[in-house]
């Protein structure tokens, strides 16, 4: 299994947009386009459903300076949702790296369909009701950073740029980042899972907690010290009851995240984690 969890590169024979922006104005990055990506380039969407207690997110699709994307699924929750802290446990995972071409277009396309300009706060209304879907987006390249919330109709920029993430995640419209209002022409597909000629594809999902659990361990020896994956790595093996695994797992969170007892979690909106949070998950796990 793990062999077929490989990071394998995907290809296809699109060609990237090599046009430069304005110069004159200095609020805007402009950069040479062999500078794309820059080391620090992230990009995480989650998609998150309305419940009694809050937000709960239930899928994330992130990508990495590297290339490496990950695309993961939540059925469940691991915590006390009266008290209001509980983690996502994502069975449902699939791994792969984008060629560098692709991760320069995806960074470069996103800053041109205007990232940046976004609201922090899109369309959200006062009340959530109960199974309303939101998007959060987090984007960073060149110190450069912006949270988006949204819900509700999506216009403008944000249409384009979701647009442009949906180009990149696993096919299928079940794996689609849309909200109402999404639409203009789709991006083309910028993956092709089956690279060798030989019908067997590159990456194959996983959609088991075991499988999951095998596979952020995989991206652990890669990024050892990523507090988003070791927290999700933490929920998997909380749910599998491997304590003496989350306990490790919670301690190299703790010093990743550079604090004693609080941090936040993947993005500073969500209610913040605590260190007494994740000690009493991982006690009643």
């Amino acid at each position: 299994m793990l062999a077929a969890m490989s990071l394998a590169a995907c290809q296809s024979g699109l060609a990237p947009d090599t046009a430069e922006w304005p110069s004159e104005d200095p609020e805007r990055l402009v950069a040479r386009y062999s500078e794309w990506p820059p080391q620090d380039f992230e990009l995480v969407v989650e998609e998150l459903t309305e419940r009694n207690t809050g937000a709960f997110v239930t899928r994330r699709f992130s990508v990495r300076s590297d290339g490496l994307c990950v695309y993961a699924e939540a059925l469940e929750t691991i915590g006390d949702q009266d008290r209001g802290y509980e983690l996502p446990v994502f069975t449902k995972i699939c791994a792969y790296r984008l060629l560098r071409s692709h991760t320069r277009l995806l960074a470069r396309q996103l800053f041109r369909r205007g990232v940046l300009d976004l609201n922090r706060v899109e369309s959200r209304g006062d009340n959530p009701v109960f199974g309303e879907r939101s998007i959060r987006l987090f984007y960073r390249a060149f110190g450069n950073e912006r949270l988006v919330v949204t819900s509700g109709q999506v216009r403008g920029p944000l249409v384009r740029v979701l647009n442009v993430v949906n180009a990149y995640v696993p096919p299928g419209d079940s794996h689609l980042f849309a909200l109402p209002g999404l639409a203009g022409d789709r991006e083309p597909e910028r993956l092709n899972f089956d690279t060798n000629g030989d019908g067997d594809p590159d990456v194959l999902p996983v959609n088991d907690a075991a499988g999951a659990l095998a596979c952020y361990e995989l991206l652990l020896q890669e990024w050892p010290d990523d507090p988003d994956l070791l927290l999700s790595t933490f929920a998997l093996a909380c749910w599998q009851g491997k304590q003496v695994k989350a306990r490790g797992l919670l301690d190299r969170w703790l010093e990743a995240a550079g604090v004693a007892s609080t941090a936040a979690a993947p993005f500073s909106d969500p209610p913040r984690i605590t260190r007494e949070m994740l000690e009493a998950i991982l006690r009643d796990s």
